[in-house]
């Protein structure tokens, strides 16, 4: 068992995050470890980076997205469901076009079986979620933004709240 300061180590983590580099190739320095943390983490064989993310679990999302309402404010339609899933994209390229269609999917309404009024319906911009969803998707994934993305930790987190239970791919 590798002997790790907690604490320490999370510091790591957000440092080589900001850094946009892994845990597991940044040097001590740069992530602000202690002597003890940094020489654990040196020896110890196959340690898995905290800071990659896990593969995606498209079902299990899917589940989630689908007690999520597609009817919602525009900043949580951008930024918390379409920007989460783009983000999602960005981070694991091989997912990117199923994560487009699970967009397509919960903001059309078809997710919940029955359509989004905003779908079609002109929002605030004078404009259809339909007609401006490349467009937002796009500007995630594309974007220069190197401050902290939302992730798909949101979504499940919003879908928890919303009564919905991990595990239950309906």
């Amino acid at each position: 068992m590798i002997d790790v300061n907690k604490e320490d180590l999370w510091a790591g983590i957000e440092a080589a995050h900001e850094k946009k580099t892994s845990l597991a190739t940044a040097d001590a320095q740069d992530c602000q470890l202690s002597p003890a943390t940094a020489e654990a983490l040196s020896e110890a064989e196959d340690y898995p980076d905290p800071v990659a993310s896990p593969a995606i679990d498209i079902e299990e999302l899917r589940s989630a997205l689908a007690v999520l309402e597609p009817d919602c404010d525009e900043r949580t339609w951008a930024v918390y469901r379409i920007g989460a899933l783009s983000n999602a994209a960005r981070e694991h390229p091989e997912f990117a076009e199923r994560l487009f269609a699970l967009a397509v999917e919960w903001s059309s309404g078809k997710l919940r079986r029955r359509k989004a009024l905003t779908w079609a319906k002109a929002g605030s911009q004078g404009r259809a979620r339909r007609a401006i969803l490349h467009f937002t998707w796009e500007r995630f994934k594309d974007a220069p933004f190197t401050g902290r993305r939302v992730t798909l930790a949101t979504v499940f987190f919003h879908a928890r709240e919303a009564g919905w239970e991990q595990g239950s791919k309906d």
